[in-house]
């Protein structure tokens, strides 16, 4: 039999810094152990900087029977450089547990509290630790700060949540295991629309032709991982990932896939946009972009009808050749500039 822990994180960033939180793909992670397989479901989520900040996300974690008495250690690190984050967590009671203490003595609720506190504690060097509980617990995990670095300022950056294995803890429930990351950029940080330094005007001018392995930005040749393809409706398809990695250094992007929903959620510039598999629309601020036809995937890829890319851009042309099948997009990209990870 196995059970079930669901781990919230709240950062409450300091006084200058934080946010807005956007609806976050969940990423699952499954790990062999000794003691039989322990599953990891995480939910990858973006915050806007700004001028106050309550970062949070959601951890959850499956564990076997066999495990009982055992504990798991983790911690923050950059995704970019695999360096400890420095953060100070602190494991706070569910507004559902705090409920459930409704009606019982002061003594009965003081033993729950006692018992929920037991299954986490921090170590040094912002290491913590979690003693599954054999019921379902919860936990929500105010920070009082994290890492402000100065070259983290002007800079989109990620925290990701990892598992320490090693010989260090002798209860560790994956000792003698490698350090695993059990969620890459579960905290993914971005430069919003009330951030304004270095506006950039760019001329951009893309050219893909269908069913061709390459695509060339200003001039420049690149592979494509999956060909652009014309769909049933006469419609050329692009390939997302592909499109957005050959955006300048400095353009704010980012995508996280949601395998499970088959959803896209996209950092583009400064704002977040929701795509989805199957659907003629675009999600942006509660408000949808109409698009000529659906998004697809093919070979694991998420495609986008050509009309997508022109009301991202927004000020972008986009000629089609019908008997070359090959588009041209050109305009101007602004964007205020993030220093390039």
């Amino acid at each position: 039999m196995k059970r079930g822990i669901m781990i919230g994180f709240v950062l409450a960033g300091i006084m200058t810094t934080t946010v807005w939180a956007e609806p976050g793909a969940t990423y699952r992670t499954v790990i062999p152990t000794q003691d039989g397989t322990v599953e990891f479901q995480c939910r990858q989520d973006l915050f806007r900087k700004g001028t106050r900040s309550f970062p949070y996300g959601d951890f959850a974690v499956t564990v076997p029977a066999a495990a009982e008495g055992k504990k798991i250690y983790l911690d923050l690190v950059y995704t970019d450089t695999g360096r400890q984050a420095q953060v100070t967590i602190h494991a706070e009671p569910t507004e559902e547990f705090k409920k459930g203490l409704h009606g019982l003595s002061q003594q009965e609720v003081n033993e729950h509290y006692e018992n929920f506190y037991q299954t986490f504690s921090r170590l040094e060097y912002d290491v913590y630790a979690i003693k599954p509980a054999a019921e379902h617990q919860e936990y929500i995990f105010s920070c009082n700060g994290y890492d402000t670095a100065e070259d983290l300022k002007d800079k989109a950056y990620g925290l990701s949540l990892r598992v320490i294995g090693g010989k260090e803890y002798a209860d560790n429930l994956f000792y003698g295991q490698e350090d695993q990351i059990i969620c890459p950029d579960f905290y993914y940080f971005y430069l919003g629309t009330d951030w304004k330094k270095d506006y950039t005007e760019m001329p951009w001018k893309m050219t893909v032709e269908a069913d061709a392995k390459d695509i060339w930005v200003n001039g420049e040749e690149y592979s494509l991982r999956v060909p652009a393809y014309v769909n049933e409706a006469g419609t050329l398809m692009l390939p997302l990932r592909d499109v957005m990695d050959r955006l300048p250094a400095s353009f704010q992007k980012k995508i996280f896939w949601d395998r499970e929903n088959q959803r896209a959620y996209v950092l583009w510039n400064q704002e977040i946009y929701t795509m989805s598999a199957g659907e003629k629309k675009i999600t942006w601020r509660e408000k949808e972009i109409a698009l000529t036809s659906p998004m697809e995937i093919r070979e694991g890829r998420l495609f986008l009808p050509i009309d997508s890319l022109e009301k991202l851009w927004k000020t972008c042309n986009i000629q089609w050749d019908f008997a070359s099948q090959t588009a041209t997009m050109e305009g101007i990209i602004s964007f205020y500039q993030t220093k390039a990870e």
